[in-house]
């Protein structure tokens, strides 16, 4: 067997014309017996029942895990240090009712608009003509 460098070809476990051919170098699909498991929404909240569940549940040194109280609007954040001991901080929440915003009235009617539209006007005009006379040099 020729060797240059290719971990496939020092293998003999896996001969090089076995990629070609009908041959697998693989085990035998082993999963063809198995039905597939219907998708379920996955919940990531750990919930407790109170304080006490919060107390009893598990965690491994230097971690943080927030829980949820299965009764109450409580939030416990428990973690512990380098040696295990837990510390546990207990948080309340309620939901936040959405204020509607007043409108203003930062804006002007249609009626309001013109008129001033026309006072515009008016004093581009005044401008305009006084500045058609020729001004006079004196010296």
């Amino acid at each position: 067997m020729m060797m240059n460098g290719n971990p496939m070809m020092m293998n003999p476990q896996y001969p090089v014309n076995s990629f070609i051919g009908n041959s697998v170098p693989f085990p035998a699909n082993n999963f063809a017996n198995v039905t597939p498991v219907p998708s379920e929404p996955v919940n990531n909240l750990i919930r407790v029942t109170g304080i006490d569940g919060a107390k009893a549940y598990q965690m491994q040194p230097n971690s943080t895990v927030a829980l949820f109280d299965s009764s109450e609007d409580l939030l416990y954040v428990k973690s512990t240090d380098g040696a295990g001991f837990p510390t546990i901080r207990t948080f309340s929440f309620s939901p936040i009712e959405q204020q509607e915003v007043a409108p203003t009235n930062d804006y002007i009617s249609r009626e309001e608009f013109e008129e001033f539209k026309k006072e515009i006007k008016q004093y581009g005009k005044q401008s305009i003509q006084q500045s058609k006379s020729k001004p006079k040099l004196t010296e």
